[in-house]
C-alpha cells in the first residue's frame, strides 16, 4: 500500500474510461459527472473503474455511471440492467475468488477468477473509501463507491 498518490480529476478519468471501454454490444454511459478531485493512485483508481464497468458490461449488457458530491465524498454509482445480485450472495461478492452463480449478459456461464471485485474493494478501502452493492428497484445491480474528496 505504499503506492504514490496524486490528485485525480475523477470526472475526467470517468469520461476517459467510458470512451475506452464502451462498445456497441455493451454500451457505457456517463450520466452525470461534476468536477470532483480525489487523492489516489491513478492506476489503482483506473482498475476500480474498469473492473466495475467491465463487470456491468459482462453481466448486465452495459453500464450507466453517475458521479456526485456527497458531503466530503465523491459518490460514484455504476448500474447495469442485468438480473441483479442474489441477496444471499451479496455479502460474499467482494471475497477473493468468489464467483457465485455467474452468467454473462448473453446467458452463457461467466468467465473470470473472481478477483475483480476484491481488487475494487481493496483499492477503494486503501484510500479511505467504501464500496457497496444493491439491487436497483427497476432491475439490475448498482455498485456505489464513496471516495474522500481532496482537501
Amino acid at each position: 500500500r505504499d503506492r504514490e498518490v496524486e490528485p485525480v480529476a475523477l470526472d475526467m478519468l470517468l469520461a476517459d474510461r467510458v470512451a475506452v471501454l464502451a462498445t456497441d454490444a455493451a454500451p457505457v454511459h456517463l450520466l452525470s459527472a461534476p468536477p470532483l478531485v480525489v487523492v489516489a493512485n491513478l492506476v489503482d483508481l483506473m482498475r476500480v473503474i474498469d473492473n466495475l464497468i467491465v463487470n456491468a458490461q459482462r453481466h448486465g449488457g452495459g453500464a450507466e455511471l453517475s458521479l456526485r458530491r456527497a458531503g466530503n465524498f465523491a459518490e460514484l454509482t455504476v448500474r447495469d440492467r442485468g438480473p441483479g445480485i442474489d441477496p444471499a450472495a451479496a455479502s460474499r461478492l467482494f471475497d477473493p475468488l468468489y464467483r457465485g452463480q455467474v452468467e454473462d449478459a448473453d446467458g452463457r456461464p461467466g468467465i473470470g477468477f473472481g478477483l475483480g471485485l476484491a481488487i475494487v474493494q481493496s483499492n477503494v478501502e486503501g484510500i479511505g473509501g467504501s464500496v457497496d452493492v444493491a439491487n436497483h428497484p427497476d432491475g439490475g445491480a448498482v455498485f456505489t463507491v464513496l471516495l474522500p474528496l481532496s482537501a
